[in-house]
């Protein structure tokens, strides 16, 4: 038989069609084949009824050879076409076969096509559908010649091999053979429902057949080779060739070579016993059988047959898949379950383009972890940081804890997620409505002892200071930069719960949804929210009032709430290619004001103003232009810093997930280390070039309410928040203490259910700078040490432990 130089018979080199010769058996056979289906479409209806009837009896006559063993069948039909009707019954139609959505599995990359992470149904397995041009022609071939060599010639059922295994049976007193075709196969696995699926009866075979002859009469051959191959099971959780040739060799199965195909091939038959990754022997064994019938069915010629077995096979011994970017991987999939529905997710085969950049979260975890080593000793364990875009929304990193496999930190809890205290960085949400209404950074606010009624038969509620000084009256500016916490009380209590929530929701905040439930501690952050919504908030500060983001969808909108959210998918296609959901920057939304945004950035970019706090040249100081606020729980369980310039937004969050408090960790010697160094390098990796804040057409700088400070042009300003009685007297700037009190009085005037509080004993002030490298262990600062947990706060009938006291 002539043989091509490399070993394939007919001149073929086992990828593409064989040029087609007389001495190509089996490739005649096909084409003969389809000659033959071409011819019958073309002849007239009449010949076409005389096949059909021919082609029916054949059926028959397979079913009348399987009720001769069952005779209670073959009295029970009494006829021939009754035998086949009897088996015909209650039969699942073929035409599903074609529209049935196989399970595959979903693929998740990073925004540079990284894959992260192949998720599949735990109790399916892993599938990637690979259409039939994209195989090989010796994989088809391996495939044909060891399951069906008849394959292209039978009508879905061969009446000789099961004449054959029906006097097996019958000398075995048993079924041991099921002489089972291709499309048998495929027929059984697909249509049949599993308890039907492995009863050993010969009414099950015969339905089979019937079926198996429908399919081959509805479907080309082609089409019933990919049907099957994409469907067969080959062990270790993989179904169909996709997963198989990446689960065993990490390659498509186009790339897979004679030797890997033909290893491949001899699995299906028993995939338990053939495991190459268990039994490399028993598999090669297996392999020489597929090698051999290949030769027999004119395939391939001896020599090529000897060849291949004696190539090593290289296989993928890990078959643990690594998981990159755990809490990204699993926040992804959870929003799209939650919007598709579970079985997309699991057996749609989605590839899911995501924000992601895999690089830089890497490095942005390491930055964190970093960090958390020095602070051990001060038992300080997790942080979890989130970067994000604020010109797109688009989350570039999210950090969910140092090390997600630590199971002593309880690392697999995605903090980036989860609700937490955020201390005094929800303060700005309060602010910018003071803004909104009218308020400017040189109003003036006092900074004094008061208490506050919390209703009938409640204790008063007086907030401290985390330094314990009420230094008196302070502007906006020089209450919010130091994180003061008796002017962000007033400045609540002037704006209202209600509206300060409100403002915090249409920026982001997702939590907090019942205004009943928090008085005035709320801007002292008491109550919860999540890092990924505070940062996404955040960048609306860093676009000067739009928000950008994904919009929300439809089913999930919630009145009053974010009409944007951050983006995690850029792109979503299905199997097939086909667009499921694509982002494109939408037009931004506007939220606050420009000029309020801006307010609001030019206090927190003020070193000179927060000084007094954090001191000169801070961690958050930086050599670009930025702005942050930090927040620190009570008993420094909670430490924040949220911040951002015009390019980039950073949040950090630093604690134990197990709500453990720290040893003196505040907001800025904790999480204020990791965003100073996230925002410094992750600009460098992006390329980022510095560049200052933009100022907004309608702001300007003028002498407003006594001082030099940023007003909104044309528009009067309103230039006291606060009690009247501690207004500053006529000509005196607003910033100054007033005077005119005497200092143990009560003051006339206060707002309804607020008194005075008694001084307590003077804490001496401490202004020293950080160090330029973060201590490993912070000894206690009077500058950023918290009050003592407050029992009865405002919105928490009957006390709340854990009050945060709001200091940075």
């Amino acid at each position: 038989m002539p043989v091509g130089s490399n070993g394939y018979r007919n001149g073929s080199n086992g990828h593409g069609p064989e040029k087609p010769t007389p001495l190509s058996r089996a490739k005649q056979r096909r084409r003969v084949w389809m000659r033959g289906r071409l011819l019958r479409k073309s002849v007239a209806r009449g010949k076409q009824a005389r096949r059909s009837f021919r082609r029916h009896l054949l059926v028959v006559f397979v079913c009348v050879m399987l009720t001769s063993v069952l005779s209670t069948f073959a009295v029970g039909a009494g006829t021939v076409y009754g035998a086949y009707a009897y088996f015909s019954r209650d039969l699942p139609n073929v035409e599903s076969l074609g529209r049935r959505q196989l399970f595959q599995s979903t693929f998740i990359y990073d925004r540079h096509g990284e894959l992260l992470y192949e998720l599949y149904d735990p109790d399916g397995g892993r599938r990637l559908w690979v259409p039939v041009e994209e195989m090989p022609q010796h994989l088809i071939d391996a495939t044909v010649a060891t399951e069906d060599p008849k394959f292209w010639d039978n009508p879905g059922v061969d009446p000789g091999a099961i004449v054959r295994a029906l006097y097996n049976n019958y000398m075995k007193g048993g079924i041991t053979s099921g002489a089972s075709t291709l499309t048998q196969q495929l027929v059984k696995n697909s249509l049949f429902p599993p308890k039907e699926r492995y009863e050993q009866s010969y009414l099950r075979k015969a339905r089979e057949a019937i079926l198996a002859y429908r399919v081959s009469e509805m479907y080309s051959k082609e089409r019933i080779l990919e049907m099957y191959l994409n469907e067969v099971y080959y062990g270790n959780n993989t179904y169909g060739i996709g997963a198989a040739a990446m689960g065993y060799f990490k390659k498509h199965p186009r790339d897979l070579t004679l030797a890997e195909a033909s290893l491949l091939a001899g699995l299906p038959q028993a995939p338990n016993d053939y495991d190459p990754l268990v039994n490399l022997e028993l598999a090669r064994r297996r392999q020489q059988y597929v090698l051999d019938r290949m030769v027999t069915n004119d395939f391939i010629t001896e020599e090529v047959a000897e060849t291949t077995i004696r190539e090593p096979i290289r296989l993928n011994t890990d078959q643990t898949q690594r998981l990159k970017a755990p809490h990204w991987v699993w926040y992804v999939r959870d929003l799209i379950e939650q919007r598709y529905g579970r079985e997309k997710l699991y057996a749609g085969g989605l590839h899911v383009y995501t924000s992601l950049d895999l690089r830089l979260n890497e490095q942005v975890e390491q930055i964190a972890r970093e960090q958390i080593e020095k602070l051990k000793a001060a038992n300080a364990s997790n942080a979890a940081v989130v970067v994000i875009d604020p010109k797109s929304g688009e989350i570039l990193a999210m950090v969910g804890s140092i090390d997600y496999w630590n199971r002593e930190i309880e690392g697999e809890v995605n903090m980036a997620t989860s609700e937490r205290q955020p201390g005094s960085s929800i303060k700005p949400f309060t602010y910018v409505t003071a803004f909104e209404r009218g308020f400017v950074p040189s109003a003036g606010i006092p900074d004094i002892r008061m208490c506050f009624s919390q209703g009938r038969g409640m204790p008063q509620w007086c907030p401290q200071n985390f330094d314990f000084r009420f230094p008196g009256n302070l502007t906006i500016r020089t209450a919010l930069a130091p994180s003061r916490n008796i002017p962000a009380v007033l400045a609540l209590q002037e704006v209202g719960v209600p509206t300060m929530l409100d403002t915090s929701h249409r920026m982001g905040i997702t939590s907090l949804a019942d205004p009943n439930r928090y008085g005035l501690a709320v801007t002292l952050g008491g109550g919860e929210v999540r890092l990924v919504d505070e940062t996404f908030a955040y960048a609306i500060f860093a676009n000067n009032g739009l928000q950008i983001g994904a919009p929300v969808p439809a089913t999930e909108r919630r009145s009053g709430m974010r009409e944007y959210e951050p983006v995690a998918i850029l792109r979503m296609t299905d199997s097939r290619g086909n667009v499921i959901e694509e982002y494109r920057t939408p037009p931004p939304k506007r939220v606050v004001s420009a000029a309020s945004a801006y307010m609001i950035t030019s206090i927190l970019s003020d070193d000179e103003a927060r000084s007094p706090t954090y001191g000169r040249n801070s961690m958050l100081n930086l050599p670009i232009p930025a702005a942050a606020k930090t927040g620190t729980t009570d008993d420094y369980r909670d430490g924040w810093t949220v911040g951002y310039s015009p390019d980039l937004v950073v949040g950090v969050w630093t604690g134990n997930t197990n709500n453990a408090p720290m040893k003196n960790v505040s907001g800025s010697t904790g999480a204020g280390w990791i965003w100073r160094n996230v925002m410094i390098e992750v600009s460098k990796s992006l390329g980022i070039a510095p560049r200052g804040f933009d100022v907004p057409s309608e702001v300007e700088t003028r002498n407003v309410c006594g001082r030099q400070d940023l007003a909104v042009r044309g528009q009067e300003a309103r230039c006291w928040l606060g009690p009247q009685s501690a207004q500053p007297r006529p000509g005196a700037a607003p910033g100054q203490p007033n005077q005119s009190q005497p200092p143990d009085q009560p003051a006339p005037g206060l707002p309804p259910g607020a008194t005075e509080q008694p001084a307590p004993p003077a804490v001496p002030r401490q202004q020293i700078a950080p160090p330029s490298e973060p201590p490993a262990a912070p000894a206690p600062s009077p500058v950023e040490r918290p009050a003592p947990t407050i029992p009865g706060l405002p919105g928490f009938p009957g006390g709340q432990p854990g009050l945060p006291f709001g200091g940075g």
